[in-house]
């Protein structure tokens, strides 16, 4: 870290399904941050879900319009889906995002959106696995304590955002995500972290991917020697504010699985080598969206 009030992510990379850190200790910092970088993979093409992001909140167009496709999502909100968490929404702060859980994808994103998330589940099966190992998890208690993930049947949710710069407020207020691990495609600056007892900017990468971990393996992981952290983080107003371009984002969010009538729930895995019961993942994460968003 610099005097610059800048904080610089350990750097990794996807290898033939291994997380694979350029330097020694790097994946231990990063299990300690909550943040790191994962280089995109040449093969993943984001330019379909970056051109979503600039364009689902606007109204649609006329036929002559190439990306029009990528337009009049506002339209689809909650009721659509019969869930509030999914669909369209314009938040108290800057943000107004559209979120889709993976069953609706193939229907409702354009075909190459949806290409796109199936690769992020891929990455982040990948992901998940490696921190498991890393933090000393046996294997057969993998399916039960990722909630499917490890093997990339967990719950998925990939959502974008726009930040509305007319808005005198935060583009995004303080939280911590709530599942296991988000994949965030950011091109620009604007994204802070609480560290150290300050908040410090980190810098676009816009060749990699930010993740960072979520409450649920902070939690399954808190009484481990080697815990992982979910930390703060919160886009500025300044970030958004005055712009010659409006501010986007998209995520991809890996979670426990669940549904309108299972749920896996949420695990703490105790030293004495048992994951204990915590809490209904679906419970969880109205919990935390009402933080966030109320």
């Amino acid at each position: 870290m610099s005097n610059d009030n800048k904080y610089y992510l350990q750097k990794a990379e996807i290898v033939e399904d291994r997380l694979i850190f350029n330097n020694d200790r790097g994946f231990e910092k990063a299990l300690e941050d909550g943040f790191f970088l994962v280089r995109i993979p040449d093969e993943v093409d984001l330019t379909a879900a970056d051109t979503f992001a600039k364009n689902f909140y606007k109204p649609k167009s006329n036929f002559d319009d190439p990306s029009r496709q990528f337009k009049g999502f506002s339209a689809m909100t909650h009721d659509v889906f019969g869930d509030p968490l999914l669909g369209f929404h314009k938040r108290k702060y800057q943000i107004e995002q559209f979120l889709l859980e993976r069953r609706f994808w193939q229907e409702h994103y354009p075909s190459e959106v949806a290409v796109i998330g199936e690769a992020l589940c891929k990455i982040s099966t990948t992901i998940i696995k490696s921190v498991l190992a890393k933090v000393n998890i046996p294997h057969q208690f993998w399916d039960k304590a990722s909630g499917g993930c490890s093997n990339g049947q967990g719950s998925y949710h990939l959502t974008f955002n726009h930040f509305r710069p007319e808005m005198d407020t935060l583009g995004l207020q303080e939280h911590r995500d709530d599942g296991f691990i988000t994949i965030l495609r950011s091109t620009e600056p604007g994204l802070e972290i609480f560290k150290d007892g300050e908040w410090l900017q980190l810098s676009a990468e816009p060749a990699y991917f930010k993740i960072n971990f979520g409450l649920t393996m902070q939690i399954l992981t808190k009484e481990l020697d080697v815990p992982v952290a979910a930390v703060l983080h919160k886009v500025t107003q300044q970030a958004v504010a005055k712009r010659a371009e409006d501010r986007w984002s998209w995520g991809h969010f890996s979670s426990c699985r669940f549904g309108t009538d299972y749920d896996t729930g949420i695990y703490i895995y105790e030293k004495t080598q048992q994951l204990k019961f915590y809490a209904k993942s679906r419970e969880h994460i109205n919990r935390n969206d009402n933080e966030i968003y109320k």
